[in-house]
């Protein structure tokens, strides 16, 4: 029988969980605080001619904190990275591990939150209660994949969380003069981003792009669709043979931007074909949620080129593959739709610490081919952290 990475890990070290636990914990401090010094430079308004945010979702699945409900919990943690550095700014899980459910539903009930019909001004709008999962396997046709609540504390609505993220992002990022975000297609991220960031895009300093692409092809298909694309770029080229790829391609969306506009096409649905597709991001297609009247073209041309998620896809990968309990899980089902993932975790305030930790551990100590961290392409670290170095820092 398979063992959970916790339980393999303290089997090899020969510890007990609960000494697990406890690194754990002074792990996530320390890095935390490691984190916490270099990234107040940008709060304290380090500044940059222009960043490119990808920001995406990714699931992760818990197994029961209970025997008497032996159901999962599903949460979603929104990130975003910066393209050309892959500095991961800040990653959120839809989870509060301070709240006492059962106290908030008591709470909850005693503010009158049951006698308001509109959830936004309940007490405790922001959580979900006990109350609002479902009771019984017949209702879980008819609910969000997060089929029971977490033994401990309470999930966050996304719509929250997301909002936070945000919201955060504006007041960590002041300093840049010029923003551009690559958004996945989700409605409540590009919800929360143009909300949170309305007075920069309206002083033409935000530019946000939808990015959309075929993530079902096979990789067979994914070359052919490259070749595909590849030869009708050639052939286009053949036209204005002068010039790099990027500003044909920067030309190519201009052109098309103004062509759908003339068309009188509505706003959601001015999707353009990019020309250079890759291998990751096949069919891959951008809007433009941002484009105002008098908004400078050629700088619209250029935002449609470098729209990606390709930045935040990469970071998302590496969580799966090297936190093995947020790996992405192999459902078993048993009687009763029960499921459960091998190798999950068991408590949703674990995994949101193995995420915090390899954070800091991507951003500061993984470095690329030409051998920098993410931290030291931003400009916030002068070296690459070694692990001793990390678990021994003293915070100025």
């Amino acid at each position: 029988m398979n063992k959970s990475p916790m339980r393999r890990i303290c089997e090899v070290a020969d510890i007990s969980p609960r000494t697990l636990y406890q690194r754990i914990d002074l792990l996530h401090d320390q890095l935390g605080r490691l984190a916490a010094q270099h990234e107040r430079l940008l709060l304290d308004g380090k500044t940059f001619p222009r960043m490119h945010l990808a920001v995406d979702r990714q699931d992760h699945v818990f197994n029961w904190g209970s025997h008497l409900d032996r159901r999962t919990v599903a949460l979603r943690a929104i990130a975003s990275a910066e393209a050309r550095t892959g500095y991961v700014l800040a990653q959120h899980l839809n989870y509060d591990p301070d709240v006492d459910p059962w106290e908030a539903e008591i709470d909850a009930r005693a503010s009158g939150d049951r006698d308001q019909p509109q959830l936004a001004f309940h007490k405790w709008a922001r959580v979900r209660l006990p109350s609002q999962y479902a009771r019984n396997a017949d209702e879980l046709s008819r609910i969000d994949p997060s089929t029971a609540a977490p033994a401990r504390g309470v999930q966050v609505h996304e719509s929250y969380s997301m909002v936070a993220h945000f919201l955060f992002l504006e007041r960590l990022l002041r300093g840049v003069e010029k923003l551009q975000f690559s958004l996945d297609q989700e409605p409540l991220i590009r919800m929360a981003c143009l909300l949170s960031f309305a007075d920069r895009v309206r002083a033409g300093q935000v530019l946000a792009y939808l990015v959309r692409i075929d993530k079902d092809l096979t990789v067979e298909e994914r070359k052919a669709e490259l070749s595909r694309a590849a030869l009708a770029f050639e052939r286009a080229r053949q036209a204005a043979p002068d010039g790099d790829d990027f500003l044909f391609a920067a030309s190519h969306f201009r052109v098309e931007h103004e062509r759908l506009l003339a068309a009188g096409v509505p706003g959601r649905d001015r999707w353009i074909s990019h020309p250079l597709p890759s291998m990751n991001e096949p069919k891959k297609g951008v809007l433009c949620l941002t484009a105002a009247p008098g908004l400078d073209l050629d700088r619209l041309g250029r935002g449609y080129v470098r729209a990606s998620l390709n930045a935040i896809d990469r970071f998302f990968m590496q969580v799966r593959r090297r936190v093995s309990p947020l790996e992405r899980g192999i459902a078993t089902s048993s009687n009763s739709r029960r499921v459960w993932h091998g190798y999950s975790a068991y408590n949703p305030e674990v995994g949101m610490k193995l995420l915090s930790l390899f954070r800091t551990y991507y951003n500061y100590h993984l470095a690329g081919q030409d051998k920098k961290t993410p931290a030291q392409r931003l400009g916030l670290s002068d070296r690459a952290w070694t692990l001793e170095h990390m678990v021994n820092f003293a915070p100025r």
